[in-house]
């Protein structure tokens, strides 16, 4: 019996060095694969990646339930939307269409993306920091890397699942609309976010509230994606209200890619952490026994 025990320690002590020298140097390689490729479709300092060397690719926006007062062809490089043809029709008269483009000199960036790509980078340089030849000395070490790493894909991955929160005066300040070849009307403004797999314009039409009626505060409201719903928000001193508001996505099959590795990534995270810890249990029963 004492030999049995003597065995399985020897064994389980022989199992977590391997865990420690090779195993963890394998997950680090495949993840560094996984969030290169992940990695492709980003823009940041950090890289090498230039905006030319990111593939172009056109979309079709359209509203999930077939309305026509707002469609839009996009051109979608990375985090920049690098040409649009918009079309919206105008509330002032259902017979007027607006036309207005997107200039290719002065793209419209989409903040989510970059943040997107920054936290990615920035889980890439954790994931690189050891080499193939560093010897790691306990498991928390390496449940501590593991953490920072997926601190960085968690970040990532909810910048792309949930929308940016702009209040209606952010969007009306928006100065991402120098990019629009003519400028939209005082009637109108329009905001682009990511959610999910998706790129998404709202278009809205909005008319300035009287002074009369100006006597009520109201603070400034978040972002609306609602056709029906209508909202008041302030700018300086003059108030607005959104008489309507039009939504129109396109699926973009690069952020359903995006989304797989940064789910993965974290998934193969925590299956090293798992494995750290059924050691770690077992340090912890051999000194209580």
């Amino acid at each position: 019996m004492a030999n049995d025990k003597i065995e399985e320690i020897s064994s389980m002590e022989g199992e977590y060095q391997w865990l420690l020298q090779e195993e963890v140097h394998r997950v680090l390689k495949e993840l560094k694969e996984m969030l290169h490729e992940c990695g492709k479709r980003f823009r940041t300092q950090a890289t090498e990646n230039t905006i030319g060397s990111i593939k172009a690719e056109k979309f079709v926006l359209q509203s999930a339930n077939g309305s026509d007062h707002v469609r839009g062809i996009i051109t979608l490089q990375g985090d920049r939307i690098s040409k649009a043809d918009l079309t919206l029709r105008l509330q002032r008269s259902a017979s007027q269409i607006l036309k207005t483009s997107i200039r290719e000199d002065i793209p419209w960036r989409l903040q989510q993306v970059q943040d997107a790509g920054n936290h990615l980078q920035t889980a890439v340089e954790r994931v690189s920091m050891k080499d193939v030849d560093y010897e790691f000395q306990s498991g928390e070490e390496v449940s501590q890397l593991m953490d920072e790493v997926m601190c960085s894909l968690h970040h990532g991955r909810q910048c792309l699942l949930n929308p940016s929160k702009e209040t209606l005066p952010d969007i009306y300040r928006n100065k991402s609309t120098r990019s629009l070849s003519p400028q939209l009307p005082p009637e109108a403004m329009i905001n682009f976010f990511i959610h999910c797999n998706k790129l998404v314009m709202v278009a809205y039409y909005i008319h300035q509230i009287p002074p009369s009626r100006s006597t009520q505060h109201h603070r400034p409201q978040p972002i609306l994606t609602h056709p029906k719903q209508s909202n008041i928000f302030e700018v300086g001193a003059a108030r607005f209200e959104v008489t309507a508001q039009y939504l129109v996505e396109s699926v973009v099959p690069w952020l359903s890619e995006t989304l797989m590795y940064f789910t993965v990534a974290l998934q193969t995270c925590q299956e090293l952490k798992n494995k750290i810890e059924v050691f770690a249990s077992y340090q912890e029963d051999k000194q209580d026994n």
